[in-house]
């Protein structure tokens, strides 16, 4: 037998030891039994007999007239509300610049005194009317000494004031119905949501997960709680 093959033969029984080593034993054999999927798309959906009978009753609709904040009131509950049996589009009109190459819009409408209002995606406000979507004012948010584009923010509003949480940091107030600004608090951080506003209080949440309550009136800074910094705020 040539020498090389008799190395073959030497090294081959290590060489599979070694492997064997490296990436593991073998698979166990299955478990005996019935395998049943965890993944609810695979799984047959069957109503419960013992609720067959049950009798569910919704209540009344809520003919609703605003939606001042993301999500609609402080509480995000709207409840059963009442939609038009035939819904249709009454007018659409140009808000502004959508999302880019460098920017996202994030922010959604709001509702409130007869007036709709939105922030695009280059940090500016538009007002507009409810009923045909005439243009009232525009407020731009972005700093003096900053480029357009900064991601994440929104807007709020309660008690005839627009409030404006923005990515560069501040937070805005904004007459809702000349659109001049009332006040602006930098805040160093950038918010990446709108802010909620209840009780005289504005509400916000910056990037790293600071929760800071500011003053309606004023913008003055009532207090802050940190929280872990984690991309769930």
């Amino acid at each position: 037998m040539p020498r090389f093959l008799r190395w073959a033969v030497v090294l081959l029984p290590m060489v599979m030891a070694g492997c064997s080593s490296l990436f593991g034993s073998p698979e166990a054999p299955p478990l005996p039994g019935e395998r049943i999927s965890i993944l609810s798309l695979q799984q047959v959906l069957e109503p419960d007999p013992g609720i067959a009978d049950l009798e569910v009753r919704l209540p009344r609709p809520w003919v609703n007239t605003a939606w001042p904040q993301s999500g609609g009131y402080p509480s995000h509950a709207m409840h059963h509300l009442a939609l038009s049996e035939n819904p249709r589009i009454a007018w659409r009109i140009d808000v502004g610049s959508g999302s880019g190459r460098y920017t996202r819009l994030l922010a959604t409408p709001i509702i409130a005194d007869g007036m709709v209002f939105t922030l695009d995606a280059d940090g500016r406000i538009l007002a507009v009317t409810e009923q045909n979507g005439r243009s009232i004012w525009r407020f731009d948010v972005t700093p003096e000494d900053e480029a357009r584009g900064a991601l994440g923010g929104g807007i709020a509003y309660q008690n005839g004031v627009v409030f404006a949480a923005t990515g560069f940091g501040e937070v805005i107030a904004v007459d809702a119905r000349s659109g001049s600004e009332k006040w602006r608090v930098p805040l160093k951080v950038p918010f990446g949501t709108a802010p909620t506003i209840d009780d005289g209080r504005v509400f916000v949440i910056t990037l790293d997960n600071q929760f800071i309550a500011l003053d309606a009136d004023d913008g003055a800074v009532l207090w802050t709680y940190v929280g872990i910094a984690e991309p769930a705020g």
